[in-house]
């Protein structure tokens, strides 16, 4: 089974998968980060920062070849009125 590192970007860090995940195939992958960037803005909203906040997961093959790169944010209908748990809805990838 290939295994897959998610590596987490916004403007300010850079974070390393050290492990990655044994998945089946890329499009587990792809929604193995999906579920990491609900997690990750939830975080991140909860912390204080910007829903709007420019956010990716780099997805990564055995090789260090990128192979998906997801760009991911919230935004609100009106500022400052997004919460954490809306965030954990199902995902829109982009």
């Amino acid at each position: 089974m290939p295994r897959f590192f998610f590596h987490y970007r916004t403007d300010d860090d850079f974070i390393i998968d050290p492990l990655g995940t044994e998945l089946p195939d890329l499009e587990a992958a792809q929604e193995q980060a999906a579920e990491v960037g609900k997690v990750m803005l939830a975080k991140a909203v909860e912390a204080g920062e910007s829903p709007q906040a420019s956010r990716c997961i780099e997805i990564v093959d055995e090789e260090g070849v990128e192979v998906l790169y997801i760009v991911f944010w919230a935004s609100a209908s009106k500022p400052g009125t997004v919460q954490a748990e809306e965030l954990l809805k199902p995902p829109t990838l982009h």
